[in-house]
Parts: C-alpha cells; sequence; structure tokens
C-alpha cells in the first residue's frame, strides 16, 4: 500500500448497524409500497395527488431496491478489491438508485404540495373578495398543478430530468473518477467523497435540496 492510498477501516455502526438498518428499511419500504399498491388499485377516480403518490411510490421502491447493495458495501466493502466487479456494480447501482429516488421524492412532494394548495385557493377564488390577481394565478397556473393529465406529463417529465442528469454523473464517477485514484479496498476515503465532479455534483444538489424545502 503507497503513500497515496487513502483506504479506511469501517468502524463498528458503519460495518455492522448500517447493514441491519439498510435491510429493515428495506423490508418496511417493500410493505408500505405493496399497500399502497393496493390501496391504488381499489379507487375508481385518481386526482392529481394519486398520480404524484404513485410516482412517489416509485420512487420509493427504486430507493428500497438500493438499500440491499448499500448493505452489502458497508458488510463486505473494505474487503472488495477497489477495481473489482463487485464494487463497481454496487458503487454504481447504489449511488445511482439513491441519487435518482431522492431528487424525484423532492419534486414529487413540491408538486403535491402545490396542489393542495391550488385546492385552498379554488376555494378562495369563489369568494367575492378574492382579489383578480389571485383568480388568475389560480386560474392559469395552479390549477393545472390538479389536473390528472398535467400530473402524469409532469412526473413523466420529472423522471426524464433526473435521470438524464444523474446517470452521465454516477457513469463519469464509476468510469473515470474511480480509476483515477490508487486506493486498493473499496471502501476508501475517494468512495465515500467522490472526486472534484462527484463533490460538485454533491453541493449543486444539497442547494436543489434547499431550495425545494
Amino acid at each position: 500500500m503507497n503513500n497515496n492510498t487513502t483506504c479506511i477501516q469501517p468502524s463498528m455502526i458503519s460495518s455492522m448497524a448500517l447493514p441491519i438498518i439498510y435491510i429493515l428499511l428495506c423490508i418496511v419500504g417493500v410493505l408500505e409500497t405493496l399497500s399502497l399498491n393496493g390501496y391504488f388499485n381499489k379507487i375508481g377516480k385518481k386526482t392529481s395527488t394519486h398520480t404524484y403518490l404513485s410516482h412517489l411510490v416509485t420512487a420509493n421502491l427504486l430507493v428500497c431496491s438500493a438499500m440491499p447493495f448499500m448493505s452489502i458495501y458497508f458488510l463486505k466493502g473494505f474487503q472488495w478489491e477497489y477495481q473489482s466487479a463487485q464494487c463497481r456494480v454496487v458503487n454504481f447501482l447504489g449511488t445511482l438508485s439513491m441519487h435518482v429516488s431522492m431528487f424525484v421524492s423532492l419534486l414529487i412532494l413540491s408538486w403535491i404540495a402545490i396542489s393542495r394548495y391550488a385546492t385552498l385557493m379554488q376555494k378562495d377564488s369563489l369568494q367575492e373578495t378574492t382579489s383578480c390577481y389571485e383568480k388568475i394565478f389560480y386560474g392559469h397556473l395552479l390549477k393545472k398543478f390538479r389536473q390528472p393529465n398535467f400530473a402524469r406529463k409532469l412526473c413523466i417529465y420529472i423522471w426524464g430530468v433526473v435521470l438524464g442528469i444523474i446517470i452521465p454523473v454516477t457513469i463519469y464517477y464509476s468510469v473515470i473518477e474511480a480509476t483515477e485514484g490508487e486506493e486498493s479496498l473499496c471502501y476508501n476515503r475517494q468512495m465515500e467523497l467522490g472526486a472534484m465532479i462527484s463533490q460538485i455534483a454533491g453541493l449543486i444538489g444539497t442547494t436543489f435540496i434547499g431550495f425545494s424545502f
């Protein structure tokens, strides 16, 4: 192991507690998804809120699919070679699934909040004291978020944009940045923190999360 190697030893929490937590979260998430799907199938008329929630459930199922990979990474990552197939697959799938699900979920939650606000605006717009600006704001913008067809197109657009941004960054990180280091083990500092491009993307993502809230 040379001086440039940045392998780190996992703590007891990383190697034991995190795998168990990820597996438990995966089981709970899958059960929750199945129960919600059963609920949606019994609904006759689906509103825009149901459309948003169905895509939110899909994002939740996606992140659940990444949790077993993250569990294996924290359990066995410090034993794998850095350039091994296991390390590359777990790193790529785990990173891709977690980030896509996170950003899609944040956006859809934002649209749900706007849709609920549009419902309140609809009630207020019926009152005589409602200003002309509020009526126009509801009629030309907010009202669309309550339309199932618009909600469906918006969710598809969200998935396309998020996948179009995150997939290239993840591929670059897995193919280019992962081969630039001289680490010997999969669990290392660069894998945890990322190189320059990954850190810039993470900063942009953090800013986006703050903007969504």
